[in-house]
């Protein structure tokens, strides 16, 4: 369901700033990270059926590297004109806390639509003396050495 939703917003989205017929030339879909990766399959799935779809080419273009910054960054440096998309999971808004950023994720990117979830669980052995977040956070706290 969450692929057709995709497709839809993909054909819509710059229709009211177009002002020819959308696409007239390939779409590139940036991945912030390494080819193989779980965003890169997905992109590639979405893209074979985006070109079906659309009858135009839709390229996936990897730009790996410094935690996904370097793939976020093209994206934001990139034209405004419908054509460049971003496959990014939670490091877009979760950088800006490591890193200085020459973006900012809320104002500068524009969400098209939730391709999928991947959620984090924090696990430790079943041995182990910490059984809550707040353990961890306490031992963490407790062997903090910077």
């Amino acid at each position: 369901m969450k692929l057709k939703s995709f497709i839809a917003a993909m054909m819509l989205f710059p229709a009211g700033a177009a002002t020819a017929a959308w696409p007239e030339r390939p779409i590139t879909i940036i991945v912030p990270f390494a080819a193989g990766g779980g965003s890169d399959i997905v992109a590639r799935i979405i893209s074979k059926y985006l070109t079906e779809a659309l009858g135009r080419a839709v390229l996936v273009e990897n730009k790996a590297g410094a935690g996904g910054n370097i793939g976020i960054i093209a994206t934001a440096h990139s034209k405004p004109d419908g054509y460049t998309f971003m496959v990014v999971s939670s490091v877009l808004v979760v950088n800006p806390s490591l890193y200085k950023q020459p973006f900012d994720p809320f104002k500068d990117f524009m969400p098209v639509v939730d391709i999928g979830a991947s959620p984090n669980v924090i696990v430790t052995r079943a041995d182990s003396a910490v059984k809550t977040v707040a353990e961890l956070i306490a031992l963490a706290k407790k062997n903090l050495t910077c």
